[in-house]
């Protein structure tokens, strides 16, 4: 399951990986113990995902802080979900997912926590990349076009600085995942961008960038594929001199395979920790 998510572990990060999800150790990881031991992603929402849950909150209540859940139940519309709308789903499918999933957390009259506690459940289930997606959900199975005050669409194409750093040590970690033994992490990456580069140019297009990081088990959104070139196409030449990029991968690996010499332009730093 792991390999087809493009997560490549040793046998020993293996093990300690599967016991930690074997929460009752019977050697088998249940579906109710991979849910629970990812309770903590749960608490993680977006600014944004949690404004337009509370707009939406608001707007189905008039004002008041509590509203009946048969109130809510005769004002969804489960006939304008998106997976109804595409065929993935049936209506009374929805209806059922809604009226079991806000049943944990209100009896006979909801509030706004208990709202947006039911949501909460289902952005842990979509990746930030799906932040359009979960606000869609939000506006047609509530009938509401109030759009402006629910998320702000200006910042579609940007991503921000620290996601891009975000991306760099996936990006790492999965190189790291798959170098071996004393090999350079720098050389892991390296082969692949070689195979790629047809005309031996030394540098990749976006297109062929894409694919070397599709080798290693990243699939990002394209805007953040975009960021990501940007990051290292320094000279906005519209490629990327993946010597550069391969040093900096083992200059960052530098720390795990100290004693490994650097074999591109950049020139590695001496592993302080262990010279310390």
């Amino acid at each position: 399951m792991l390999y087809k998510l493009g997560v490549f572990l040793t046998t020993q990060e293996l093990r300690i990986f599967f016991e930690y999800f074997d929460t009752d150790h019977d050697g088998g990881i249940s579906l109710s113990e991979l849910i629970n031991t990812f309770k903590m992603f749960r608490e993680t929402i977006s600014a944004s995902r949690l404004k337009a849950i509370r707009s939406t909150f608001n707007q189905l209540c008039n004002g008041s802080d509590k509203v009946a859940v048969m109130e809510l139940g005769s004002k969804f519309v489960a006939e304008k979900h998106p997976r109804v709308l595409s065929r993935e789903k049936t209506a009374d499918h929805v209806r059922t997912d809604f009226l079991s999933g806000i049943a944990k957390y209100a009896n006979d009259m909801c509030d706004e926590e208990a709202f947006v506690g039911y949501y909460m459940d289902m952005s842990c289930t979509l990746p930030q990349e799906k932040e359009n997606y979960f606000i869609q959900v939000l506006q047609q199975t509530w009938g509401l076009n109030n759009t402006d005050s629910m998320v702000d669409t200006r910042s579609e194409g940007y991503v921000p600085t620290k996601r891009i750093e975000q991306l760099e040590n996936i990006v790492f970690e999965k190189i790291r995942q798959r170098t071996h033994g004393a090999e350079d992490d720098g050389r892991t990456i390296y082969k692949v961008f070689k195979h790629f580069d047809m005309e031996g140019h030394g540098s990749v297009s976006i297109k062929e960038f894409k694919q070397v990081l599709h080798r290693f088990g990243c699939y990002f959104t394209d805007i953040e594929f975009n960021a990501l070139f940007n990051r290292f196409d320094e000279n906005k030449s519209g490629k990327v001199d993946y010597e550069e990029l391969t040093g900096w991968v083992a200059m960052k690996g530098a720390g795990n395979n100290p004693n490994v010499m650097n074999q591109f332009r950049m020139t590695r730093e001496p592993p302080h920790s262990v010279l310390d």
